[in-house]
């Protein structure tokens, strides 16, 4: 028997069938037999159970799990499970425990055939037409789950499954008759009894059709997909049994056409889920991209010479770093500077109409401040500073340290916050990082502290004079590294029982005071002040809407500035004061008194606009919209695997509870693998990120114990990167296989749903392996990969293979000048790159930075000793000796590439003649001699290795570096064949001299050179030090006297020269120079010379 829905059947979304309405479809004594099994199963001993966890399951189409942790010892969900995705009938039987196979296999067979006649009475009751192919489309997948939740001794502590909606179309659950599962009620739907959760009736041998969210996106939005959870019982241990029914991979999703038609608009976006775009907004997302950030369709980069590619606008910018700082709008900007260009504002320290003018727009802003975060004027101060940093420095400085006082902060802490312990400390107070754990109640907050730290402990113990004892705890509202959202419970937790969460009396005298950092959260979720009433909030304002930069805001409650002790008096801050006495009388107002000299007036004057956005499209509706594409592309990234079955991502985020919040942030962290289980490195992902237009972050965004904390490095760990050189924004991301920091991405309130879908396009392009990628731990194979296992090297055939061209580029980063014949030094072709600029503040410059040094043209002329200059700049040709005792000034050591030099300053008009060439000040340096390296390179033709074997003038790795031109043909081949693809404007060619070698050869295959050991040049030998591995400077394209930018040619070679997270492109060479004292007058290099390579043994050639 069918069974019939009446119009309330999906009142709560949950739809009960009781044993009468599923009699006829189901047999009973299956829905039995199926609870006994499963009792069965989670009854067996702990190792039988063992067998089908993850790792070591004799398929991955079974998996056994428990949210127990004992190693931690806390719960993150109570119960156990066992998870099976079906295929078919025979890998059923065949893999699935013996215990339960048999009747979860019918119960399945059973639910499909329900859910797909129940998915046809919802989809005729919306009146639209499916066809059946559709239909076993939207059930193509299907999973059997059991659920187990022993008895809990205290489950008021705890859950059994956490608050979720299902993401697939229908959900067919059986659960027993002790109950638990409770679904969450609409808006407003029981305002007489205030119920946000309602029980869903435990019936006997009744069946829970549940609604997911496919369901709901494929009907516009007419039906719901409820959100549910399960409590936890002390009474007796229960099962429940979903039958997940989930689309085919295959499978788009977005609402039926039929419905978009009727109703005018489509509430999601195919692929997608709700909450987006503010659907009950003022204006939808796509309005507010389309007029209010033009500039990020057509790439906002810095100059609009850096915008074109090959005649071409470059495609669109995708920003996705809202949490470092959100995009201000045009209408915002204009709005602003029409304001400023019609009103004059003066210094609000002054009497005059203008200042009058100034001193209520900022009464005005300090009031939007309270608003936004629901604080009566009453209660709290709005005190301007120059940004969140400032404000916390402020806290620091003036907050009434003692001996018995304590800072506690909580390990996700910005080092903003963390500085504030170094204030702490000096005061003789005790410091000490906190992990909340797991509390569900109030009475049941547990606080794990982490080594208590102090100073002069004896010292201030004696003679200091007693007085009240403040206590400070602070924490984030949203951490800047996982995107994780604290509670704002915290504040009346810390207040009202900081005993308990201290741990002992030791930290217990005195008042505690909380601080909260929104500088980050502040964008999506601001703190309602009303309710949580807080002492501290710092906020940013370049993290809400954009502009202005350098100006924040510390909100303070009323009592809490009056403990404040502040020193420093300024402009502004004083009624009176004298010059030759020691008096000053110190403003009362708050604002007045903590605000030294004049504010940023027209930075504050802007903010209304920015507040206009805000409030306009609501907090909530941000957050909601923000929370939605974080979910999606969370989703996305799970859902990736590599060829061989392998996850690609590992996210980095905590559990929920009580006092964490379970809400999604706008922030995803996370690192990505390999086949093989090793680990992209962050920089990769970035510099592969910025050549397809995505704009994001890594490292570990001044949050270090966020990063330590989910990366699971120790102290050990961290000193350990430290001494191999690891600081903050550099390239060291990968140390002894574990990640030094994490990629992250963050949304803000103009991000869509092509941002998200575009990132994850990316990701799966870029780093998933599938048949056409290797596997073997590079996503990407070059052209040829030398492997040897007995070390025998093999002659290869030289019969095609001349040096064609031979360039010298004796200024670093400047021009360089071909010639037929060059002699040769100990430390390459003579005079190449010897000389070097160094700006006045040390900084060594290069085209990355200067990009205008590529037009200085120069050459030399070795019979008559001199180097001769140019530049379109300057008029006057320069001449430099080549004589080393023509440079008076004395010798110094600079450092480049982690290596000493000895250098030789140049005379003043030498550095006058630059400094005009480059448009800066600088000086011209000489390498006078150089101190070696001893080391040795193992993996040469597939690493990037800086030659530190012998000895080097200013080359960033080598004594030379050698491309093919057969490799560039290929290359330009490439590009060719992206135009006619279209994922390039016009066609771009590629000369040899973009990448600047010393030496180019013709001759041979493609990438032959990649398996090249060693070579000979005529007479001379070389050796092979592995590939280059190239940078952006490959993408600046010099024309009509500018520089112009694209992400071409390295954006193609990314695609199939990427190694280890290096694009490689040519190789490096040593010359094996018998003479080690200097010049061989008799050595030297000759266009036209054969080239003999020695390859490895077993070298083999890419297939596409």
């Amino acid at each position: 028997m069918a069974p019939s829905f009446s119009d309330t059947d999906s009142l709560f979304n949950f739809v009960v069938r009781d044993g009468n309405g599923v009699k006829g479809m189901v047999d009973l004594e299956l829905l039995e037999s199926l609870k006994i099994a499963a009792h069965k199963f989670f009854g067996l001993p702990p190792e039988k159970k063992a067998a089908y966890r993850k790792g070591v399951s004799p398929s991955p189409l079974v998996k056994y799990g428990t949210s127990f942790v004992p190693e931690k010892e806390k719960s993150l969900e109570w119960k156990d499970y066992v998870s099976m995705l079906y295929t078919n009938d025979s890998e059923a039987l065949q893999v699935w425990p013996e215990e339960i196979k048999e009747s979860a296999l019918e119960y399945l067979r059973t639910s499909i055939k329900m859910a797909r006649r129940v998915l046809e009475i919802l989809i005729e009751k919306l009146g639209v037409t499916v066809d059946d192919a559709k239909i076993d489309a939207l059930i193509g997948l299907n999973m059997v789950n059991m659920n187990f939740y022993p008895k809990c001794p205290n489950p008021e502590l705890t859950v059994g499954v956490g608050r979720h909606s299902d993401m697939g179309t229908l959900t067919v659950l059986l659960q027993d008759e002790i109950g638990g599962l409770y679904v969450k009620l609409e808006e407003n739907r029981d305002e007489e009894e205030k119920r946000e959760w309602m029980e869903i009736p435990s019936v006997p041998n009744a069946l829970v059709i549940n609604i997911g969210d496919t369901l709901q996106i494929l009907s516009n939005g007419r039906y719901k997909s409820a959100e549910h959870r399960v409590r936890t019982t002390s009474e007796q241990p229960r099962v429940s049994i979903p039958i997940f029914t989930i689309p085919k991979p295959t499978e788009k999703i977005g609402p039926l056409a039929q419905l978009v038609e009727r109703d005018g608009v489509a509430l999601y976006r195919e692929e997608f889920g709700r909450d987006y775009g503010y659907p009950n907004g003022p204006r939808s997302i796509d309005e507010i991209r389309a007029t209010e950030f033009k500039r990020l369709d057509q790439n906002g980069l810095t100059t609009d010479s850096l915008k074109k590619r090959n005649g071409s606008e470059i495609a669109g910018l995708v920003y996705l770093d809202h949490a470092g700082a959100t995009l201000y709008s045009e209408l915002q900007m204009e709005a602003i500077f029409k304001d400023l260009n019609s009103r004059v504002y003066g210094n609000p320290h002054s009497q005059s109409e203008a200042s009058s003018a100034t001193l209520e727009i900022v009464r005005e802003a300090r009031q939007q401040v309270l608003d936004y975060c629901n604080a009566s004027p009453k209660d709290y101060k709005c005190i301007f500073t120059s940004g969140a940093t400032a404000a916390l420095k402020l806290i620091g400085e003036a907050f009434p340290w003692n001996h018995e006082s304590n800072f506690m902060y909580t390990m996700e802490n910005h080092n903003s916050v963390l500085g504030i312990r170094e204030y702490a400390l000096s005061q003789g107070a005790a410091a000490f990082a906190v992990d909340i754990e797991s509390p569900v109640h109030h009475d049941g907050i547990r606080v794990s502290l982490h080594p208590v730290q102090r100073r002069y402990e004896a010292e201030f113990m004696e003679g200091e004079p007693m007085g009240d004892a403040y206590n400070l705890f602070a924490f984030p509202s949203e951490c800047n590294f996982s995107g994780f959202r604290f509670s704002l419970e915290l504040v009346k937790l810390i207040k009202d029982n900081s005993e308990r969460i201290s741990g002992g009396s030791q930290f217990c005298k005195g008042s505690w005071m909380v601080l909260i950092d929104a500088a980050k959260g502040c964008a999506t979720q601001p703190p309602d002040l009303s309710k949580y009433p807080a002492d501290f909030v710092v906020i940013s304002f370049y993290k809400l809407f954009g502009y202005p930069t350098g100006l924040g805001a510390l909100i303070v409650q009323n009592d809490a500035a009056k403990i404040l002790k502040k020193n420093y008096f300024s402009g502004g801050t004083v009624a009176a004061s004298f010059a030759d006495v020691d008096f000053v009388k110190r403003r009362e107002s708050v604002e007045e008194l903590f605000e030294d000299g004049t504010i940023s007036f027209l930075s504050i004057a802007s903010m209304c606009h920015g507040f206009k956005i805000l409030n306009s499209l609501t907090a909530p509706r941000i957050c909601r919209h923000t929370a939605s594409l974080t979910m999606y592309v969370e989703k996305m990234l799970l859902a990736l695997r590599h060829e061989n079955g392998a996850k690609v991502c590992m996210i980095y985020k905590s559990h929920a509870s009580k006092v964490l919040c379970c809400e999604s942030g706008s922030i995803l962290s996370f690192n990505l693998k390999r086949p093989d289980g090793s680990w992209f490195g962050y920089r990769e992902v970035e510099k592969l990120a910025s050549l397809s237009g995505i704009q994001l972050r890594t490292g570990c965004f001044c949050n270090p114990g966020a990063c330590a904390k989910y990366l699971g490095l120790s102290h050990l760990d961290l000193l350990s990167n430290l001494e191999a050189g690891h600081v903050c924004w550099d390239d060291n991301d990968i140390i002894q296989g574990k990640p030094t920091g994490a990629v992250r991405v963050s949304f803000g309130y103009m991000s869509t749903y092509e941002d998200a879908k575009k990132f994850i396009d990316f990701i799966t392009r870029s780093f998933v392996s599938s048949p056409n990628k290797s596997a073997n731990g590079n996503l990407f194979r070059p052209r040829s990969i030398p492997f040897s296992s007995d070390g025998q090297e093999k002659r290869h055939s030289s019969a095609g293979y001349y040096l064609k061209s031979i360039t010298i580029y004796p200024i670093k980063s400047c021009g360089g000048f071909s010639v037929e014949s060059w002699p040769l030094s100990s430390t390459g072709l003579q005079h190449d790159r010897e000389w070097l600029l160094k700006s006045l503040t040390g900084e060594i410059l290069t085209q990355k930075k200067v990009p205008e040094m590529c037009f200085i043209s120069t050459s030399i002329d070795l019979n008559q000793g001199l180097m001769l200059v140019e530049s379109p700049r300057c008029k006057a040709k320069l001449k430099i000796n080549l004589r080393t005792d023509s440079y008076p000034c004395a010798k110094e050591e600079i450092e480049l590439h982690a290596k000493r030099f000895e250098v030789q300053h140049c005379e003043n008009d030498v550095n006058l003649w630059f400094s005009n060439a480059v448009g800066r000040p600088c000086t011209l340096l000489r390498c006078f001699s150089s101190k070696g390296y001893v080391c040795r390179n193992e993996n040469r033709a597939m690493s990037m290795c800086r030659d530190v074997e012998s000895r080097l003038s200013f080359a960033n790795e080598a004594q030379f570096l050698l491309i093919s031109e057969e490799s560039i043909s290929d290359l330009n081949n490439r590009l060719s064949q992206n135009v006619q693809k279209g994922t390039q404007g016009t066609s771009l060619q590629v000369n040899p001299m973009r990448f600047r070698p010393n030496l180019v050869i013709s001759g041979g295959e493609p990438y032959a050179e990649d398996g090249w050991r060693s070579l000979k040049i005529g007479n001379k030998s070389f050796t092979s030090l592995g590939g280059c591995n190239r940078c952006q400077m490959i993408n600046f394209v010099h024309r009509s006297g500018q520089v112009q930018r694209s992400n071409e040619p390295l954006a193609t070679l990314a695609t199939y020269r990427r190694v280890k997270g290096k694009i490689l492109f040519g190789i490096l060479l040593r010359y094996e120079n018998s003479d080690k004292t200097g010049l061989q007058t008799d050595s030297c290099l000759q266009v036209g010379q054969e080239v003999h390579p020695d390859s490895e043994e077993g070298y083999t050639k890419y297939k596409e």
